[in-house]
């Protein structure tokens, strides 16, 4: 068996059937269901303040899709996984690799995808209301890295305040010798 290749597709069709119960909740309240999905109503068709529901129900509807097509896709890769399960069976050509690989492939690029597709319409979202939703991932990343490049904060925190001065005045004496 080629271990780590089946304990890695588990792991991503884990996170897969995790998500799946509320892939499928958004999938019926968009298609199915009768209450109103205009953006800023939730399942029942109350208003909400979860920026997810405030996303536009067609571009909500695009990212489902998405979303379903990584899941029908890494399910397929798992099955294929359980069938081709050693490496010579994965990798014959036309058979075994077409099963694995290419599903596994339109599962990653589908997941890319559609996060990057949330993020930015949560982005948008944020930075039309900044008042209304807190920031998100992206914004709190970036003010962490100018406030790093800025030296306002480091990576690894300055030594004990009681020895850096010995240290330092070491380095300082240190670089008058090889000067002299």
């Amino acid at each position: 068996l080629n271990v780590s290749v089946q304990f890695l597709t588990a792991l991503f069709t884990y996170s897969m059937l995790l998500m799946l119960p509320w892939r499928a909740a958004n999938i019926h309240h968009l298609w199915c269901s009768c209450h109103s999905c205009r953006a800023g109503l939730d399942f029942y068709g109350q208003p909400t303040e979860a920026i997810w529901f405030h996303v536009c129900p067609l571009q909500r509807k695009a990212l489902l899709l998405m979303q379903l097509t990584n899941a029908i896709c890494q399910g397929y890769t798992q099955i294929a996984r359980f069938i081709f399960n050693t490496y010579e069976s994965q990798n014959y050509p036309a058979v075994g690799f077409y099963h694995t690989f290419c599903p596994f492939i339109a599962a990653l690029s589908s997941g890319i995808v559609a996060g990057v597709y949330q993020l930015m319409l949560e982005r948008s979202i944020r930075s039309r209301e900044p008042q209304r939703f807190p920031p998100g991932p992206i914004e709190d990343f970036a003010l962490a890295f100018r406030k790093w490049r800025r030296g306002i904060w480091r990576l690894i925190p300055n030594p004990c305040p009681r020895t850096s001065h010995r240290f330092s005045n070491r380095l300082n004496s240190m670089a008058f010798i090889q000067s002299t």
